[in-house]
């Protein structure tokens, strides 16, 4: 039987203090990856600020706003979504998707008509007018535009103000409402159980090629 001198036991602890604190920081380390690719590639948590989305979206409401479906489906009319303001490229901004590329967009008897057929806007509050819209009238939303409006018509810079967003402005979707905890809910029924399967399929794959990644080096 060996004799282990103080100098080995000392060694020996150091060691697998070392281990534990290689093996700590590599879960950090993946950890801190997949937050960061999450953040940036699928979702991050958002305030609502002011009420132009009302009653949809409550001034103050914390939601979440996931990045992969604009990815890999087309946006469609009655998304709600969140882009830089046309204003200065920075602001976020949430509305929701009235005209697409190529739609022709006019008011009439406080309706909004889409290629000359009034649209079914149970989310509306409040009247929809605007004399910079009707000063352009009929409006033709550019190729990788889209056309946005507030919910709370009466109370919402817009479109009607600032013209057709650039898709490229677009950072994500509305998806959920998680506080104050009594709105938890989707932030709109587009998001179909169809919808859903395909946002959390492309979710998983992208942590799953992280973590191969991460594992690989």
């Amino acid at each position: 039987m060996g004799i282990v001198t103080p100098q080995i036991y000392i060694m020996n602890v150091f060691r697998s203090f070392l281990k534990i604190i290689l093996d700590l920081l590599e879960i950090a380390f993946i950890g801190i990856a997949v937050f960061i690719l999450v953040y940036a590639f699928i979702g991050q948590p958002m305030q609502v600020t002011g009420d132009s989305m009302y009653p949809t979206l409550h001034d103050g409401d914390q939601i979440i706003a996931e990045k992969v479906s604009t990815h890999v489906t087309s946006l469609k009319r009655g998304d709600v979504v969140i882009f830089k303001s046309p204003v200065d490229n920075v602001t976020p901004i949430i509305k929701r998707v009235i005209g697409l590329p190529g739609d022709v967009i006019y008011l009439k008897n406080n309706k909004v008509y889409v290629n000359d057929s009034a649209l079914d806007e149970p989310y509306v509050y409040g009247m929809t007018f605007s004399d910079q819209l009707s000063s352009l009238s009929p409006y033709i939303v550019d190729g990788n535009s889209y056309f946005v409006m507030g919910d709370n018509r009466e109370n919402s810079r817009d479109s009607r103000v600032w013209g057709a967003i650039s898709n490229n402005s677009i950072l994500g979707k509305g998806f959920v409402i998680f506080f104050p905890f009594n709105r938890i809910r989707l932030v709109d029924t587009i998001y179909s159980m169809e919808h859903l399967t395909k946002v959390f399929t492309n979710v998983i794959g992208e942590i799953k090629l992280t973590i191969g990644d991460f594992a690989y080096f």
